[in-house]
């Protein structure tokens, strides 16, 4: 097996240092818009279903944000020799399912919550979607590498069979 370009307890801090970085990017990035939203609670005309709006478009990041963390202890995992373990397969799946979940609150449970939150929860005719080329891609790789994972268990268990 050759050796990467980074070694991958140095990616392993990387990583968790970027989604330290990009959760607090989006935090800060988000405070004018909360801001915002407290200064219009004085507001006759503020309507409060912006809040929860707020917080359902933050499912998907968090998702994003929680499949990268469990990335860096894959590869944590990988660096201590576990390549096809038990530990890493499950971290291969966690990361596959949070990125699966986070397209999938992209797609369809932020908008179709958010048409409930918009009409105050009297009217769903249907589930909302909005597809993008980015969710679509990120949930096929999603599942894709939870697939991946999941064989790659099974063939070492049939290698550890015949040895």
């Amino acid at each position: 097996m050759s050796k990467p370009f980074i070694p991958l307890h140095t990616l392993s801090l990387l990583t968790k240092i970027a989604v330290g970085v990009l959760t607090f990017t989006l935090i800060v990035g988000q405070s004018a818009t909360i801001t915002a939203m407290v200064l219009e609670l004085n507001s006759p005309s503020y309507k409060f279903s912006i809040i929860p709006a707020f917080w359902v478009g933050l499912m998907a990041p968090g998702f994003y944000l929680c499949a990268l963390w469990a990335a860096s202890n894959v590869f944590t995992r990988m660096d201590k020799g576990d390549a096809f373990g038990e530990a890493t397969v499950k971290g291969l799946k966690e990361v596959g399912s949070n990125l699966i979940w986070g397209a999938a609150a992209a797609i369809f449970i932020a908008p179709t919550l958010n048409l409930l939150i918009e009409t105050d929860f009297q009217r769903l005719t249907g589930l909302k979607y909005d597809f993008e080329i980015e969710s679509l891609t990120i949930g096929l790789i999603g599942f894709t590498l939870y697939l991946l994972a999941q064989q790659g268990q099974s063939l070492k268990s049939e290698l550890d069979q015949i040895v």
